[in-house]
Order: structure tokens, then sequence, then C-alpha cells
């Protein structure tokens, strides 16, 4: 009977348990679903704010994380629905549900399912509300769990009491085996169960602890517990457990635990202490995906605010009754020059012109009616001066306003540039026009058209010039980020142009050849010398349309021509050959001697030319054509021009076609002996060292087997750097070892070798492993790139633009070498005559008038170092030496002094300690100054080499 007993009180043990745990489970659930509808509220106030359900539903998507939430809304704040989740029927919006007055969520449990809606609040105010169902699912599951338990309680119970009834001598022994079969219900529960004791050591743990974190639970109890809590969190685990040893009760308390993988996993913690035991019971669940979810919620938020704050353009929201900015970006004010607290103390009116407030009014009403305004307006900027800009607007609730959201482009210079255009376009008109009666004569307009085109090279030239120029600005987006239309029109400009110029050259240089004034500057020199800049520009046309260019120069005498015209010749022939080859084709160039002439000769395999067409393709104006095709795109002028420049420097051509097989131009030029003297150019290679103006210019060494490849990078590069090249592997390496270079361009098809070998072993290399290695090359294998160290990976063919950004992003400047020397002095005449001699010498300078503006430049700018007057109104020059010593930034800046006062023996010694050399006026000073100068930065420069070696 006693055992029947023990049974009973033992199930109702577990029960009591059972309901216990329930309880606290659906107190847990309702708590992480009202945890996770304050973060969906807090992260959609943006959204609602700016009226974007897009991101309010990105923000509820992060709910897929949590299986068991079958549907959330999020309302406005009257009560319409803004954006929603569903994990089974999409679609199905519910009416939002009464919240009680002064409470700010409310929940129930009904068929089967958790709801619970909570307010939004934004700056105090209810901007809308969040709406979460969810099933309990888990708890079912958690019931039937105990439910078996319970059972299999009660029946291990009865057949403990019935084997006790058996064998009395096992009495004890059976009851004590049954009682912990009853608590086994503790080690399948998923929550993590365990006891502790004051000592900071675990003392019992459930299986679950070892599934969850992956140690065993003897790992475990062999150490604190502390040494597996994130260093972050054992300061405030401290405070909890002392809270539970003084009797508290702890409840949601979060930490991180150390995994056995190395990871960690967020756990919830609920605990009770027993004094008289000196223990803590405590129950922990993994938080760990709900974690995350939050931190994907709070990435959302961010990404949303973001994008007002960081877009290029002037943004702002303004209220439409009052006409106040409610919000603006960074851009609005660097762009207009008011600070941000400025703008939110003026209304929009301030920023327009006085005579356009009326239509802003319109404007505005317009807006109120729900329609989008796009239009060009005047703005007036702080200091007075007036841009256009093509401003984007549209309605949104902002908080409890009415607002109107603001997206301003500056267009003050397309504006210009489209006047200009238009001035060309009127003076080319009035040009046609003229030149139209100039023709009614034939003969006679033939005469003078070839003197006026001849004439008129100047005036041509420069409008188009201007317009190629601004469009090449333009279509880089230098004055601002065009629109795809913007682009596509300023495209069009740039091959109009483009082809206008070609056009132009190409008659002007017909007409000067015609009427005898082509000027040529005969030199001699050697013919493969000419050739790199002209593949420079060959090679990416070629590339556009992989098309193989092979070369093979066997001559060794010195061709007699104008250089400038040769490569001429050489650029009409090639791009020729480039534009009637088809895809995938080949265009060779050999280059031998040939008696007292050095023979060119340009193959392509193109579309030929038929023979009756060959004897016409040298005249003026005459395009012909090929398999029934018509003709090509261009003036029918580079052939006539290319046969007058070999013939005018007693030379000829000739051409070899058959049609469908390609053809063959070959030029002669007369060859003087190989044996004069001639100064080849310096091979770029091999400079280990450059040094411009006192500053040492990064070298980048460009990898590629292709000379014509090696050229292009080379000359979109030389501007800012200095040049080595390498056309294999191995050349490379050894190069690389020898002159240290700060970038690296890396071609992938490479002579006897692959270019990700190279980047293998470079990147093995100690010395050269962070050098940046980027790939340039017509293999797309991006991923493979960077996985093997590659810092960044270009497409050929490029543009000079994208090459430059990207080796300035992995190349850092070096400000020593480039800071200028500040001069400070109040004589106009001594700072100019002090700035051209430093300049003469390669110093760059900065100067001003006053102390108090040279502790200005130095509190904003590195200087290399400052040359000082002492006598100056204001603050005088011992001024300026003491505040630039008291700063620690400063304390090592080089002074110079350049006084005629007469010194103190205290006035001395405070120069002689505190600047680095003193030069009087009344002397020789502009060498020894130089001089002076030399010492000091070049010491300076000296050190740091020592010092970083």
């Amino acid at each position: 009977m006693n055992v029947l007993v023990s049974a009973v009180a033992l199930l109702l043990a577990s029960g009591g348990f059972c309901a216990y745990d329930m309880y606290s489970f659906r107190a847990a659930l309702i708590s992480n679903v009202s945890v996770q509808a304050q973060i969906i509220g807090d992260n959609a106030v943006s959204a609602l704010v700016f009226s974007d359900p897009h991101s309010a539903e990105k923000t509820l998507s992060a709910l897929n994380a949590n299986r068991h939430l079958t549907y959330a809304q999020i309302y406005t704040r009257d009560g319409q629905p803004f954006a929603g989740y569903w994990r089974d029927r999409a679609g199905e919006a519910r009416p939002v549900p009464i919240i009680p007055s002064g409470q700010a969520q409310t929940h129930w449990f009904k068929d089967g399912q958790l709801g619970l809606a909570r307010s939004i609040i934004f700056q105090g105010k209810s901007t809308g509300t969040v709406y979460i169902r969810s099933d309990l699912g888990a708890m079912n599951d958690r019931l039937k769990s105990y439910g078996l338990i319970v059972v299999a309680v009660l029946l291990v119970s009865l057949l403990a009491a019935f084997i006790v009834g058996l064998v009395i001598n096992g009495f004890m022994g059976s009851l004590y085996s049954k009682l912990e079969t009853g608590n086994r219900f503790m080690e399948l529960s998923v929550d993590l169960f365990c006891v502790a004791g004051f000592d900071g050591f675990f003392k019992n743990l459930n299986p679950s602890f070892e599934k969850t974190l992956g140690f065993t639970a003897n790992e475990l109890i062999a150490k604190p517990y502390l040494e597996f809590i994130h260093p972050d969190d054992r300061p405030a685990t401290v405070v909890e457990k002392d809270r539970l040893e003084r009797g508290n009760v702890t409840f949601a308390f979060e930490n991180r635990y150390l995994c056995k993988d190395g990871s960690y996993k967020w756990l919830l913690w609920n605990a009770v202490s027993v004094a008289e035991q000196e223990a803590i019971y405590a129950v922990a669940r993994d938080i760990t995906e709900r974690k995350q979810a939050e931190a994907l919620l709070r990435e959302s938020e961010e990404r949303h605010r973001k994008l007002f704050d960081n877009n290029p353009h002037p943004t702002w929201v303004y209220d439409r009754e009052t006409l106040r900015f409610l919000a603006v970006n960074r851009a609005a004010v660097k762009k207009y020059g008011y600070s941000a607290d400025e703008f939110l103390a003026m209304t929009i009116k301030d920023i327009r012109p006085p005579e356009d407030v009326p239509v802003l009014l319109e404007s505005v009403d317009a807006v109120r009616n729900g329609n989008e305004k796009i239009g060009i307006w005047k703005h007036r900027q702080k200091d007075g001066t007036d841009i256009d800009v093509e401003i984007t607007s549209y309605a949104m609730n902002f908080g409890d306003h009415a607002a109107e959201v603001v997206v301003a482009v500056d267009v003050t210079q397309r504006r210009r540039d489209e006047a200009e255009k238009r001035k060309f376009t009127e003076r080319l008109a009035d040009t046609n026009r003229e030149l139209e009666l100039r023709n009614r004569d034939v003969e006679r307009a033939t005469k003078l058209k070839s003197k006026f085109l001849a004439n008129m090279s100047h005036e041509l030239r420069t409008p188009l010039n201007a317009i190629v120029g601004f469009s090449d600005l333009l279509a880089d987006e230098t004055p601002g980020v065009l629109n795809a239309k913007q682009k596509r029109f300023v495209d069009h400009i740039k091959q109009g142009s483009a082809h206008l110029l070609q056009l132009i050259n190409d008659i002007l240089d017909l007409s000067k050849i015609e009427s005898g004034q082509l000027e040529l500057r005969s030199e001699e020199f050697l013919a493969k010398d000419a050739l790199p800049e002209v593949f420079s520009i060959i090679h990416p046309l070629a590339m556009a349309k992989n098309i193989t260019v092979e070369q093979r120069i066997e001559s060794k005498s010195l061709v007699k021509a104008d250089r400038v015209r040769f490569k001429q010749i050489l650029y009409n022939l090639l791009s020729n050959a480039v534009k009637f080859t088809p895809k995938e084709g080949r265009v060779a160039i050999e280059c031998t001697d040939y008696w007292d002439f050095v023979r060119v000769s340009v193959t392509d395999t193109g579309i030929g030319i038929r023979p009756e067409d060959q004897e016409v393709i040298f005249d003026e104006f005459r395009q012909v054509e090929a398999g029934g095709q018509s003709a090509q795109e261009g003036t029918g002028l580079g052939l006539a021009i290319t046969k007058r420049l070999v013939e005018q420097q007693g030379g000829q051509i000739t051409v070899e076609s058959e049609l469908g097989s390609g053809s063959k131009f070959t030029f002669m030029l007369p060859a003087v002996d190989s044996r004069s003297e001639i100064h080849p150019l310096e091979d770029p290679a091999k400079i280990s060292s450059v040094t411009t103006s006192g500053r040492v210019i990064p070298l980048v060494l460009i990898v590629d087997d292709e000379l014509s490849a090696r050229e292009l990078l080379a000359s979109y590069l030389s501007s800012e750097y200095r040049i080595a090249m390498a056309s294999s592997g191995a050349e490379a390496l050894e190069k690389a070892q020898q002159l240290r270079p700060d970038a690296i361009t890396l071609d992938v098809l490479l002579a006897g070798g692959n270019g990700f070998e190279t980047l293998a072993v470079l990147r093995q290399t100690p010395e050269l492993k962070n050098t940046p290695v980027i790939i340039v090359s017509i293999v797309d294998q991006q991923r493979l790139g960077l996985a093997l160290g590659a810092a960044d990976y270009l497409l050929k063919p490029i543009r000079k633009g994208m090459l430059l950004e990207t080796i300035r992003k992995h190349v850092q400047s070096r400000p020593d070498d480039d800071e200028a020397i500040l001069l400070v002095d109040d004589d106009p005449a001594t700072l100019e005559l002090l700035s051209e001699i430093l300049r003469s010498a390669g110093y760059e300078t900065q100067s001003v008038q006053s102390g108090k503006r040279a502790l200005e430049v130095l509190s904003s700018k590195l200087v290399s170092a400052v040359l000082l007057d002492l006598l100056m109104p204001g603050m005088d020059g011992f001024e300026v030496i003491r505040h630039v010593r008291q700063e620690a930034s400063l304390k090592d800046l080089p002074i110079f002094v350049m006084t005629g006062k007469t010194l103190t023996s205290e006035e001395s010694a405070l120069l002689a300690r505190d600047t680095q050399a003193l030069l009087l006026k009344s002397g020789s000073w502009q060498q020894q100054l130089v001089a002076e100068v030399e010492r000091v930065i070049q010491g300076r420069k000296l050190a740091k080499s020592a010092g970083q070696s």
C-alpha cells in the first residue's frame, strides 16, 4: 500500500511539475512573440514613415526563421493593412485587433493559436500596429511528451509495486529505481536543466546540455561554468549569480555559452536558489535563432536609414502644411552650405528665389493631390549662389506630418553644356550656309576649299574638341551621376562628335597635302620604337572583337620619315584591318629590311577586296563593297591620305587581296645606315627608383605576354605611377623580388605558364605576399582569382578611368612625400618670391598671410614643413611656434624661420630649441633656404625609410 501511495505521490509531483513547466513555457511563448512584435515594430517605423511597404515586407520576411509563426500583419495608424507575412495562405488580411486603452499590447489564446497585438510607438505616439499569430505546436508536442512520460511513470510504478510485493528484500532498491525513472522527463526535455553550486561548478546536467553545446557532462562539470561563458558576458553573469545567492529569482537572463566547435550560442535562463543546499536550480533555452532574427531585423532598419543618409544627391523631407524641413541628408548639407540644425529651422521657401515662391506653392498643392512631381527649379545656396536642380518629389506620411520627400540633382553644368551645344550648332549651321554659297562655282570652290580648310584647322577643331571633351566628362559622370537616358544621349553625342572629328581631321589632312601646306619633319628612328603607341590604341579595338594581333619585327635599319605621320600610316592600315576583320579573326604586322627601304606589311583575315575595287580604293571618298554588303562606316579618306603620306616621304604602297580571304597592305619608306647613332627608349622595367620634385612615385609592375597590352596599360598608368614590365610569370617573379613594386597587374593567359600559378607563388613569397595583385585578363574566372589572393579582378577591355581607380584603391598614397611646404608671411611679394624659389627646386607650396590662418591649415591638412616669418600682425611667429609644438601630432614638424628682426639671446635660444633652421633676410638666404629645406626633408625621408626597414 505504501508503494502505491508513493507511486501516486510521484505521479502528482510529475503532474505538478508538468503543469508548472507548461505554465512557464506558455509565459515564455508570449514573451518571445512580444519581443518579436516589438522588434518588427521598431524596424518598421521608417517604412511606415516613408510609406515603403516593400521594406516592411522584407522586415517581416525574417519571421521565416520561426516555423510556428503562421501570420503577421503591420497596420497603419488608421487600421489599414500595410504589409503582411503568411506561412500558408498568402494574402489573407485580418482586421486589426483592439488594444485596451492604456496598454501597449494585448494577447489571447483562441482556436489553438496565440494571438498578440502590439502598438508601434514613434516619438511617443502610435504610428501603427503589429499583429502576430503563432500556433501552439511546440506546446502540444511538449504536452504529448509529458503525457507519455507520466503514463510510463505510472506503468513503471505499478510494475514496481508488483515486483516489491514479490521481492520484499529488494523493496527499497526497487523504490529508488522507480523514482529515478520518474525523473527522466527532465532528461527528455529540449530545454537545458542543471544544478549548480555556490562554488561556481555544475553539479548535475541533463542531456540537452551535450546536444546543444557539444561538450559532455563530465567536461562541463570539470571546470567552473564561467569558463564556458563568453568573456563579454561574464561580468553580468557574476552579478546575476550573486543575486541568486542572496535569494533573488532570475528571470529571462541572457548570455552566450561556448560550444565545442568554437562557436557561441545564446541561452535564456530562469533560475532559483536554495541557500540551505548552497545550490542553484536553473533551466535554459537556446535562443540563438531568435537572436539571429533580431540581428537581421536591425540590419534591415539600418539599411533603410542609410538609403536616405548616403544618397549622393541632396534629399530632404518637409511638412506640406508649414513647409518646414523635417529631415535632410548629408548631401544636402554639403551642397547647400547649411548645417543640419539650420535646415531644420528653415522652410523650403528659404532655398528658393523670392520670385519662385508662388509657383512653389502651386507645386506643393499638386503633390498634395497625390501626383509625383518632376521638374527643374532654381535653388539658392547659403552663399547666395543660384543653382539649377532637377527635383523629384512625392507625398508621404512622416510621423504625424503630411510631408513630401524631395530628391534634388544639380543640373547647372548640364544646362550650361546644352547652351554651349546650341551655340556650337548655330555656329556650325552658319559655317555650312557659308560653304554652300561658296560651292556654286565648282572650279573656284575646289581651290578655295583646300585653302579654306587648311587655314580653318583651329576654328573647326576647337569647338568640336570642346564637345568631345565635355561629353567624355559627362560619360565619366564627373559632374554627377547620369540616369540611363542621359547616358544614352551622351553616348550619341560622343559617337557623333568622334565621327565628325575624324572626318574633319581627314579632310584637313587631305586639303593640306593637296595645297602643299603639309609640313613633314623628317627624322631617323627604328620602326619598332613607333609601334607600341599605335598598338596601345589598336589593342582595345581588337580585343572588343577578340581579334589576335601578331607582329614580327626584323628590321634593323632606321626609317627616315616623319615619326608622327609614320604612326598615322600604321594606325590607318591597322584600324582598317581590324574594322574589316570579323570576330575571332587575325591581324598581323611584319617589318623587314628591303634593299634601301624599310618594308611594313599589314595582313588581315577580313572580307577582302574585289579586283576591280583594288584600283580605286586609294581615291578620295571611295568606299568599296564586299559580298553584297554595304560600305563600312567611314569617310573614305583614310587610304587616300595614307597613300599621299607614303609617297610624299619617298615611298610607295601596294595592296594584295582576295575576296573572302583577307587583304595585305604593304608600304616602303627610305632607310638609312643602321649604324647611325640612335638612342632607344629607356626600358621602364629597368627603372628602380624615380623621384619627381622630391616625391617618390609608386611603382606598378605590368605582367602580360603581349607587348601591345603592356604598352596600353603603361599609357593608362604612366601619368601617376612608375612602370615596370614583365612578359612571363618567371620574369614577373624575378622583377617583383628585385623592385618590390607597390602593385602588380597580372594577365591570366601567359606564354609558357598560367597567371594563376604566378599569383599563387607571389602569395607564398613572404616579401611579396602583401603586394596587391590586380588581375587584368579576358578570362572571366573572378571567383578563382580572388580565392587565390588577387586584390581585384578586371575584365578586358578596360577603360583608363576604371584601371586608375582600381590601382588607387589598393596603392595607398604617400602623404609624407606629396605634402606641400606651408609658407607664412604677411607680405604677398615675399610669399610669391618664396613660392617661386621652392617650386623651381621641385617642392609644392601653399601660402597664407597670417599666423591664425596657418594654424587653421595645419589643423586640417598635412604639410611637410613650415617656412615662417616672425614679425606679423595679430599672431606673430613665436606664438605660431608655441601652438605647433603644443600639438602632439605636430611636435616633429620641421619649422624654418626667415626674418629680418634682431633677435635677443632668449629668442635665439627658443628658435634653436624649437625650429630646424634660421635664415636672415639681410644675407644671401635664397641658396641657404633651398639647401636647408633639402637637408631637413631628405633627412626625414631617410629616417622614415630606415624605421620601416
